[in-house]
């Protein structure tokens, strides 16, 4: 692999088929099982589960770093995700849509800036934004006073 630019990180994967219908991916860190089939996977996400698995995992890196960016506090955070999946010739998802569910105790106001961060700082994110519809909608549920703020949307969403 060559030097990246400045700035930029190079990343790599290996993955290897282990059978029709599953395959390895490997690091010398970890090893993920996937499905390599649409039909009904077994034991494992499929290639467009695994996508959106990886935009949900994406969205709540995002909030780690833009909590502690902003020391606010989050308890506890909860990520949805629905897309339409176009059909065969060529598949793709024609939407998605993201729905955050936040936990913490800190005021809507306070929170906003993590909501930016999961706006605009994810590598997934912002690749699938250039790609299809993605759409990012909240709810914060207070915990001091177990109450659930209003839904929203993301800023500039």
């Amino acid at each position: 692999m060559s030097n990246p630019a400045q700035g930029f990180k190079k990343l790599h994967v290996e993955v290897f088929r282990r059978s029709a219908a599953h395959a390895e991916m490997v690091s010398p860190q970890w090893r993920v099982t996937l499905a390599t089939t649409s039909e009904k996977p077994v034991g494992a996400p499929n290639p467009p589960l695994t996508l959106l698995g990886a935009l949900a995992a994406c969205t709540l890196s995002s909030i780690r770093r833009g909590a502690q960016a902003n020391g606010v506090q989050i308890d506890d955070a909860k990520v949805v995700v629905d897309a339409t999946r176009a059909p065969t010739p060529e598949p793709h998802f024609q939407d998605i849509k993201v729905h955050l569910t936040i936990f913490s105790p800190e005021p809507e106001e306070r929170l906003m800036p993590v909501l930016e961060a999961v706006k605009s700082n994810g590598t997934v994110t912002n690749t699938l934004k250039k790609a299809t519809d993605l759409t990012l909608t909240y709810e914060i549920v207070n915990r001091r006073n177990s109450l659930t703020a209003q839904a929203g949307q993301a800023p500039n969403t």
